[in-house]
């Protein structure tokens, strides 16, 4: 038997690399690979080639051009088409027959299928599965992740060079997404998926609230302006490193406040001390159901927001 990480997936260049939903859909093949009792096998290079250390189930002389598909996921989202996509981005939204209740309905079961082929366990000779994967109950324990693969030594201590303190206990990493989140999904979530900064202001009362007021802030955003003035007055250090670097950052740190990109999301799976927004992309009204639907993880502090 052999189960392949999906090429297409982990080699995709989208404007933004996608890293979160590449981790996420690597992680999860790694979770189904041990399940099998298989090693999973990854036939391409690409831009986690820059995270982590691929080389033990790395095999660029196979090829998965003729491997069969053993599962697809079905997004929890309906596609848009060009013109609806072009103006999105420009914050204008042509009707589409979608509603967030089909929206939670469908990451429900997208969930429940997954966790059922884990197990499952489908039986097939050659084959890989398509999708995200952005469920918790989906990603592999720490055991098995590092059974498979490691974030690159080099990456680790390049990290921990430019910031000594960043496995200390009294610091807090922060990520906050925000510019491309103004208008991503808008059509369903009308006040949009970027969290408000009351979001971020009671994350701060909860860790000091938890962990003491002698706190170091470690903030990483693609809206510099925004996530300084919410710490303004903390003492903080603001990241302005590649992609790569921040992933491993986010990685190491103990304690977090997450956003609800998958990018900070892959990379918290294993904290200490863990602050998250309840609902996820649907942070306005988490009380209706979260999406992803297994987005919160059991060990995370909730800051609920519910607007109604």
């Amino acid at each position: 038997m052999k189960l392949f990480v999906d090429t297409k997936r982990i080699s995709s260049n989208s404007w933004n690399i996608g890293h979160g939903n590449k981790i996420s859909h690597l992680f999860f093949v790694l979770n189904l690979a041990e399940k099998l009792g298989v090693k999973p096998i990854l036939t391409a290079n690409s831009s986690l080639d820059s995270i982590f250390d691929l080389s033990a189930i790395k095999k660029t002389e196979e090829s998965d051009e003729v491997v069969d598909c053993i599962y697809e996921e079905q997004s929890a989202f309906l596609e848009l088409n060009l013109l609806q996509k072009a103006l999105s981005k420009l914050g204008i939204f042509l009707s589409v027959n979608d509603s967030l209740k089909k929206v939670i309905e469908r990451s429900l079961r997208q969930k429940k299928e997954e966790q059922e082929l884990l197990q499952t366990l489908p039986k097939f000779e050659e084959g890989y599965a398509k999708g995200h994967f952005w469920h918790y109950q989906l990603m592999p324990s720490e055991k098995t992740l590092n059974k498979h693969i490691n974030i690159k030594p080099s990456i680790l201590e390049e990290c921990i060079a430019k910031y000594p303190d960043l496995r200390d206990k009294n610091s807090v990493m922060v990520h906050l997404r925000d510019t491309d989140f103004n208008s991503h999904l808008r059509h369903i979530f009308k006040k949009s998926i970027a969290l408000p900064e009351e979001y971020y202001s009671k994350s701060i009362e909860l860790c000091e609230s938890k962990l003491g007021p002698n706190l170091k802030y470690h903030l990483f955003s693609d809206n510099r302006e925004k996530i300084t003035n919410i710490f303004k007055g903390k003492n903080y250090v603001l990241h302005e490193d590649n992609a790569a670097m921040d992933w491993a950052c986010l990685y190491q740190g103990e304690n977090i406040i997450q956003s609800n990109s998958s990018f900070c999301w892959t990379a918290s799976l294993f904290k200490k001390f863990s602050i998250q927004p309840a609902g996820g992309y649907n942070w306005a009204y988490s009380r209706l159901g979260s999406v992803p639907h297994g987005f919160e993880m059991p060990f995370s502090q909730l800051i609920n927001l519910n607007l109604d």
